[in-house]
């Protein structure tokens, strides 16, 4: 996500009280959010939970990760990130950003404390379906290569329940929402750049 440029230190905020020393985040006012167009919000997907008072959408409760060899990853976290913003976490190699990143989708379970979404505790969820509702964007590609832009951007849709044909028509859609071209739908991953790769 290009959000470097737009963040400002003004809107950095320190964790100082965790071990994991080193880590910020910035929360971007939502103007620097780019604006799908009104064919994103059509789908046959089911729409998210609905969010009660003030609930963030992603929320962490004072969550710990100790591994078995003793090493406390993240202690005592606590964030609440909100809908509508982006939301970067800064740190030095080993501080726990990738460690928290993978607690959400249960990739890493917390030896303790609550991962709340949309003000649902993730541990009464489904891992599988979790992980199918969460958009990625990976550092290293994450596509498969043997099959086409257009079908690695319809397999969750597909795996989803969503007609063959309607999940590659929607994928077209999603393509242009991310800035890429149409002609790039029936190209391999192989054939794209590493940016293109990221945002498909």
């Amino acid at each position: 996500m290009p959000v470097a440029a737009a963040v400002q230190t003004t809107h950095a905020v320190r964790v100082s009280d965790q071990p994991i020393a080193g880590i910020s985040w910035f929360q971007l006012p939502p103007n620097h959010l780019p604006t799908p167009p009104d064919e994103f919000h059509t789908s046959q997907y089911e729409p998210a939970t609905e969010v009660k008072g003030n609930a963030a959408m992603i929320e962490f409760r004072s969550v710990t990760k100790q591994f078995a060899d003793g090493t406390v990853a993240v202690n005592e976290f606590s964030l609440s990130l909100p809908s509508h913003q982006a939301t970067v976490l800064v740190g030095s190699s080993g501080c726990g950003k990738t460690t928290i990143l993978r607690m959400i989708n249960r990739m890493i379970e917390p030896t303790s404390g609550e991962i709340l979404i949309d003000g649902v505790d993730i541990t009464t969820r489904n891992k599988v379906e979790l992980r199918r509702s969460i958009g990625y964007v990976l550092q290293a590609g994450g596509l498969l290569p043997h099959r086409t832009v257009l079908d690695n951007i319809a397999t969750v849709p597909i795996l989803n329940g969503v007609a063959k044909r309607e999940a590659r028509r929607s994928a077209y859609v999603y393509l242009q929402t991310v800035g890429l071209d149409s002609s790039l739908a029936d190209k391999y991953p192989r054939q794209l750049s590493g940016g293109q790769q990221q945002r498909v």
